[in-house]
C-alpha cells in the first residue's frame, strides 16, 4: 500500500485497516446491499449504509484537480458518504479493495438519494447528429449482483484472500479474480494513452491462472495471443462482472434510430442551475 496522504477537506484521512464497529453500536445511513461484497475473514459482506452527499461533498469533488478525475471523485464520495460494509468502518483499505462494480452501484445509490433518481443525460445521434437530452431513472439501470457468492453451488471461491471464480469460452480456460478499485488508477491513466493497453493491462491484474498455468503474468501476456481468444476471453470477463450496467438506450426524436450510449455514475453528480427563473 502506498503511504497516505496528508489529510485535506476534499479527501479525509482514513484509517488503512478496517476496524470492526463496537458490538451493537449504532452505524447512520440508509442500508443497501452490494452486488458482488466486501471479502474479509473468509466472508462476503454485501450489507452497506450511505448517507447523502452535503454541500461539503459537492465542494470537495468539484476541485480543479479532481472534478475531471472520476476514480478521485468516487474515493471522495465514498469517504464521505459509505458509512459501513458489514460490521466493518470505512478505510482507505476498504476502498482500494471494493469490487469496482460496488463503487459504481455505491455512486449511483448516493447520488439516488442525494439528488433524486431522475438523471438527464446529453447525447449526440450518430445516425442524424441531432443533440438529445435523454431522461432516466437510476431504478431502471440493470444490476448484475451475485447471490451467496461462497455458497456451494457457486463457481467463486477464496484464494490467497481474493474472489476467484473459473472463466472458459472458445479457445481458453482461465481463472479471474474480480477487477478492484485499486486498479482503477493505473487503467485509467494507461486509458488515455492507448486504451487496447489499458484494458490488457486490467486483465493481466486479475488473471491468476492460464490454461493450467498459474500466474503472475508478464505485462505482455496477451500480445502473443490470437485475437480470436481474447476477444472470447472479452466477452466472458465482462459478462461475468457484478455491478449495475452503466449504458442506456433510447430512441432518437429527431430519426427514430436507437441512440446507444455509455456512462459513469460520476457524470451525473453535478447539477445545472435552471435558468430563466423570474
Amino acid at each position: 500500500m502506498p503511504e497516505e496522504e496528508t489529510p485535506t477537506p476534499e479527501s479525509p484521512q482514513l484509517p488503512t485497516q478496517p476496524p470492526p464497529a463496537a458490538e451493537g453500536a449504532f452505524v447512520e445511513g440508509e442500508a443497501v446491499t452490494l452486488p458482488c461484497g466486501y471479502l474479509r475473514d473468509e466472508k462476503v459482506h454485501q450489507d452497506a449504509r450511505i448517507i447523502p452527499m452535503t454541500g461539503l461533498t459537492r465542494k470537495a469533488i468539484a476541485k480543479d484537480s479532481v472534478r475531471n478525475n472520476p476514480i478521485k471523485v468516487t474515493d471522495i464520495i465514498l469517504s464521505h458518504c459509505l458509512k459501513s460494509i458489514g460490521p466493518y468502518v470505512v478505510t482507505s483499505r476498504v476502498l482500494a479493495e471494493l469490487v469496482i462494480g460496488d463503487r459504481d452501484f455505491l455512486i449511483l445509490e448516493i447520488r439516488k438519494i442525494s439528488m433524486g433518481t431522475t438523471i438527464t443525460a446529453g447525447v449526440t445521434c450518430e445516425t442524424c447528429d441531432a443533440k438529445v437530452d435523454i431522461k432516466f431513472n437510476i431504478d431502471e439501470i440493470e444490476v448484475i449482483r451475485l447471490v451467496d457468492p461462497l455458497g456451494e453451488s457457486s463457481k467463486i471461491k477464496v484464494e490467497d484472500g481474493e474472489l476467484v471464480y473459473p472463466l472458459s469460452g472458445k479457445g481458453f480456460s482461465s481463472v479471474c479474480r474480480f477487477p478492484k478499485g485499486k486498479d482503477q488508477e493505473l487503467i485509467m491513466q494507461m486509458a488515455q494513452k492507448n486504451p487496447v493497453a489499458a484494458s490488457y493491462g486490467l486483465y493481466v491484474a486479475c488473471l491468476r491462472e492460464w490454461e493450467g498455468k498459474k500466474g503472475p503474468f508478464e505485462a505482455a501476456f496477451f500480445d502473443e495471443l490470437s485475437l480470436t481468444k481474447i476477444d472470447a476471453f472479452e466477452d466472458e470477463f465482462m459478462a461475468f462482472q457484478p455491478g449495475p450496467i452503466m449504458k442506456m438506450e433510447a430512441p432518437c426524436p429527431s430519426c427514430s434510430s436507437d441512440i446507444d450510449f455509455t456512462f459513469r455514475g460520476s457524470d451525473f453528480l453535478f447539477r445545472a442551475p435552471k435558468r430563466g427563473r423570474i
